[in-house]
């Protein structure tokens, strides 16, 4: 195998290597025959078996059959953990011990009995379990191919999602085109409070906490709030483990080549043999990168580094439960040096150039322009069965949000913030459900929440937003109806907000000789400067709507159909922003007179699983009143902290629509294709013309190799994919500092196995993205004026889970 691999050690031949090493183990599978076993899963109160439970260990994942069985061929004797779960039912684990010769084993399952879960997930599994809300699950074998990315990184791989990014290490999530205020995140089941408006500001979460994460493309405002108009993105951790008192946990590690990162995480997690009804989980990961590189330099100061815990606990009785979880997310991320630009006539000069005059080199170090960011979660939640069956569940979350971003400064002054913020948040919510019958489910509920940002003095700059408090409450009603072919639902929402902000600058008037206020064009006055308070209190109500249903026309196919009713108030940047954004390298101006969003969507898609094909296609449609938006000014303004383009919010009438399509084809069982694409048309309707930054088409082809299992590997596998994006041709002509750039074309390649150690199992993955080191710009990179995009990358992954 080594001398193999001497010979084949040339740079351009890596992945040949790696394939070897992965897939030659496979060409020993073994063809004995070892004796069958049987996993029964039942109902624990009626003995009714249960089709379609997800039965897994770490040498077998399966679904029951209609009997509610599995049938495995044993491997070795010896004990073994199980794991078990079903829909409206409390997950399982047990240990068995398979002896010499053919056995049946039985898990019972409890029902949840109106148990309402950390987070109701209202969509389904890939082109599997499907419910009223277009939605995509990515399960914990998809999460594991991309450790050590960041959330909008990962989350790419769902057609209809992309990312808009400040330079090649910061990136928030798209949903069919939106972003930011428009997307909502639940991290364990509370809403993420942070510096969201910001597109130069990542989403302050940990992904490796998450079993899965669940991404809702329908307008779910009902549910979960104002901010849910775009889409909703669910990050669900591993459930506690109650009634397992052995140890559960996984070791990860990841390096990558560019940026030359590494990074390590490990959980913990496990029940208490005499508390039965006590479980806990302790989660940790940190990971340090240093200077990205296109295909053709360096992008100086772009390294960054984090380090994230969290841990849960929890006891659940018969009739309650209650849990517990903190968190706390850590990072520093370097701002492109190139961004920042000493005048207008070098900021021209580098637009004009496309690329850094500089090359720049690899370093670790993380200098000015950069960000500091920490965020801290926590949350009790509690469940208590009343005797008629219903279900009242409380949730209290509290969250503190520290960012600090740092410029470019004289003196060395670089050692101090140009931006430091606080955030505190609070939100508390009172949900009642019951079922009538068995097709019928009421959900009854009421929240509140409580934020206050303010600005920490001594930064020696005028703040770009001003200091805020906002409130708000809201009630809400959902009603479900659940047929053998037809799953059906309905909601109704009522949402205050009061928002009081204020805020000091410096501002210029044009006066006479008499200190009074006369037009700029008129002769014989002079401009002197003046400090000013702003902002005000403001309030915002309005209500949310939801209707959807999904129809079983055959084991095969299925559609569905989903229109909401949602709203967003503007934010305080959206209002008051007035000054230098230091991330983002721009100045930005808000308007204090923009009113409410109004949107209106509605989504269908119909779904085909098919023996050896399986589709969904979405189409939706989507209209948004006094959408607000940044706009490019096409001005520069120039101060002794450099000189940066000017973006305007504006609002308009706007209408979006567009398209997803999943699909899968299995030529065989070892070779399985894979085809998704997605498309956004997005037009400002009071103008006429197209919105800025809108995601560009995005076309994706892949082929799985399912290599086969031997004794000693097992799910070994060899992906290659073809990404292709389009120029963004639906753009203004003028209307931006640069046109859209090409399109473009990448290759990435990847590949993996596990094995089977003990009562565990090492899991090692390898991916190459970038294959043919393409140069190229993405359209939605804000800092595509002046670099490129990350060149080849070759990442490692090895896991131990047990």
């Amino acid at each position: 195998m080594l001398h193999i691999c001497k010979m084949i050690a040339s740079r351009n031949r890596l992945f040949v290597c790696l394939l070897s090493i992965f897939t030659l183990p496979a060409l020993g599978y073994s063809q004995k025959t070892n004796p069958a076993i049987t996993i029964v899963v039942a109902d624990a109160d009626n003995d009714t078996l249960i089709a379609n439970a997800e039965v897994r260990s770490n040498f077998f994942k399966q679904r029951t059959n209609d009997q509610g069985a599995i049938t495995i061929q044993q491997y070795r004797t010896g004990s073994f953990h199980v794991h078990a779960e079903a829909d409206e039912y409390y997950p399982a684990d047990k240990h068995f011990f398979i002896r010499d010769s053919s056995t049946t084993f039985r898990i019972e399952l409890h029902p949840l009995k109106d148990t309402l879960h950390a987070i109701e997930i209202t969509g389904y599994r890939a082109y599997g379990n499907n419910k009223t809300s277009t939605a995509v699950l990515l399960t914990d074998k998809e999460l594991e191919k991309t450790r050590g990315s960041s959330l909008a990184g990962l989350l790419q791989t769902v057609p209809g999602i992309s990312m808009i990014q400040t330079g090649a290490t910061i990136a928030k999530p798209v949903i069919n085109g939106m972003h930011s205020n428009r997307i909502l995140i639940l991290n364990n089941g509370v809403k993420l409070e942070g510096q969201q408006w910001g597109a130069d500001h990542a989403p302050e979460v940990d992904p490796n906490i998450a079993r899965n994460i669940v991404v809702v493309k329908g307008a779910d405002a009902v549910r979960y709030g104002a901010e849910a108009m775009g889409g909703v993105i669910l990050i669900n951790p591993p459930k506690l483990p109650y009634g397992d008192p052995a140890l559960h946990g996984e070791a990860d590690l990841t390096g990558a080549s560019n940026g030359r990162l590494y990074a390590a995480g490990m959980s913990l997690s496990s029940g208490i043999r005499r508390f039965p009804s006590f479980a806990w989980r302790l989660q940790g990961s940190g990971k340090k990168a240093g200077n990205i590189r296109s295909a053709d330099y360096f992008l100086e100061n772009t390294g960054i580094h984090e380090l994230n815990f969290s841990a849960a606990a929890g006891i659940r009785k018969e009739r309650f439960s209650i849990e517990v979880f903190g968190s706390f997310f850590s990072a520093e991320t370097g701002i492109f040096k190139g961004a920042h630009i000493g005048d207008t006539t070098s900021l021209f000069a580098r637009i004009r150039n496309e690329v850094p005059f500089e090359k720049g080199s690899f370093y670790y170090n993380i200098d000015a322009p950069r960000q500091r960011v920490f965020h801290e979660l926590y949350k009790a939640q509690a469940s208590y069965q009343l005797p008629d069956g219903s279900l009242l569940h409380a949730l209290y979350a509290y969250q503190q949000n520290k960012r600090r971003e740092y410029d470019l400064r004289r003196a060395g002054r670089d050692m101090l913030p140009s931006l430091d913020l606080r955030l505190n948040a609070q939100n508390a919510d009172l949900s009642w459900e019951k079922r009538y019958a068995a097709n019928w489910k009421s959900t009854l509920g009421i929240n509140g929440f409580y934020k206050s940002n303010v600005n920490v003095p001594g930064t020696g700059v005028t703040p770009l937003i001003p200091n805020f408090v906002q409130m708000g409450s809201s009630v809400y009603a959902i009603q479900k109806l659940t047929k053998t072919n037809l799953e059906a639902e309905a909601g109704l929402r009522y949402d205050y907000q009061f928002l009081n902000s204020r805020g000091s600058r410096a501002f210029y008037k044009y006066v006479n000789e008499q200190g009074e206020e006369i037009p700029a064009d008129q002769p014989g006055g002079n401009y002197i400067k003046q400090e000013g308070y702003y902002g005000g209190e403001k309030n915002f109500s309005n209500i949310s709507a939801i209707l959807g249903a999904l129809f079983k026309l055959s084991p095969e196919w299925h559609i569905s159909s989903n229109a909401g009713l949602a709203w967003r108030p503007p934010q305080v940047n959206e209002l008051y922003s007035y000054g230098l954004h230091h991330g983002s390298a721009s100045v930005e101006r808000g308007d204090s007179a923009l009113t409410s969003e109004k949107s209106y969507k509605w989504i269908n898609t119909v779904y085909h699983y098919g023996q050896n094909l399986s589709f969904e296609i979405s189409g939706y449609g989507q209209v948004i009143r006094d959408y607000i938006y940044l706009e490019p000014s096409m001005q520069y303004e120039q101060s002794i902290r450099g000189a940066f383009p000017v973006f305007q919010y504006r609002q308009t009438h706007a209408m979006f629509l567009g398209a997803d399509l999943g699909a899968t084809y299995r030529f065989s069982k070892a070779f399985t294709y894979e085809l998704k694409a997605s498309l956004v048309r997005a037009k400002d309707l009071t103008n006429k013309k197209y919105l800025h930054m809108i995601p560009a088409d995005k076309l994706s082809n892949g082929i799985t190799w399912n290599i086969g299992n031997s004794k000693s590997f097992k799910d070994n596998y060899f992906q290659i994919e073809s990404v292709l994006t389009a120029k963004q041709n639906r753009y203004e002509p003028q209307s931006d500092f640069a046109p859209p750039p090409s399109g473009y074309h990448l290759v990435n390649i990847a590949l993996g196995t596990r094995m089977p150690l003990g009562s565990g199992a090492i899991k090692l993955n390898a991916a190459v993205s970038n294959l043919f080191n393409t140069l190229y710009k993405e359209y939605l990179n804000r800092f595509r004026y002046y670099s490129h995009d990350i060149g080849r990358n070759i990442q490692l992954r090895m896991s131990y889970e047990f």
